[in-house]
């Protein structure tokens, strides 16, 4: 028999999980969590899995199925001929060093590898190292170009790859040249002197509850203003 009141209930125990958690709402909607709940409803005695259970050997599983369809999906086809080897370099929250290789093509892209450089020297050498073993990982016939940053050490490690793999284009990151060229436009102090006018204009209307939704429902469509950050 259909229990209205259970239902109810049921609904507002998953509001009230979702707002504790700071979930947003539409993470009902994902096609992996509706698959999840339409397995559960045909196990009625199911418990949920312990925390240790899932940090280890769910981990562990979880990862191996991740991997073999991503395999699947970007080399198993014909386009991997034009995928693209995007090497960064980060640091994580704790001020760590790190390197993360991404493939990338027309359809998809994928974190291929990461790379720890806490403790290590973070030169020419260890870069190339990486992006070396990433393209013979996928077969150097599948790479058709790689991309990094504009820093010095991504550079010579690009003229290193090259050597080794002269067909392969070695491209530098344009988004991060503009970032460097607007740096370099800031210094000077005509320049610097319009992008302060802007953030105080941006921070005026953003501060004015009043200003800020006449220009997002009548000037701009719903799009809201931002400043220059640091990246």
């Amino acid at each position: 028999m259909f229990d209205v009141e259970k239902y109810e209930i049921a609904d507002q125990m998953w509001s009230m999980a979702l707002s504790v958690m700071g979930l947003p709402f539409r993470t009902l909607q994902h096609p992996a969590l509706k698959e999840a709940f339409h397995f559960l409803a045909k196990l009625p005695k199911y418990k949920l899995p312990f925390t240790t259970t899932l940090r280890t050997k769910l981990l562990d599983k979880t990862y191996a199925n991740v991997k073999r369809m991503a395999e699947q999906n970007i080399w198993d086809h014909n386009f991997c001929m034009r995928a693209t080897d995007s090497c960064d370099g980060w640091t994580n929250r704790n001020g760590r060093p790190q390197m993360n290789i991404m493939f990338i093509n027309h359809y998809r892209e994928m974190l291929h590898a990461h790379a720890n450089g806490n403790n290590m020297t973070k030169d020419a050498k260890w870069v190339s190292g990486h992006i070396f073993n990433a393209i013979k990982e996928v077969d150097p016939k599948n790479v058709l170009q790689f991309t990094t940053d504009n820093a010095s050490v991504n550079i010579l490690a690009g003229k290193f790859v090259r050597a080794e793999y002269s067909y392969i284009i070695f491209g530098r990151c344009v988004a991060h040249g503009i970032n460097l060229l607007f740096e370099d436009m800031d210094k000077l102090a005509w320049i610097g002197a319009i992008f302060g006018k802007c953030n105080d204009i941006v921070s005026f209307i953003k501060n004015s509850h009043q200003s800020h939704t006449m220009l997002m429902n009548f000037f701009s469509d719903g799009a809201t203003l931002l400043k220059p950050g640091v990246t």
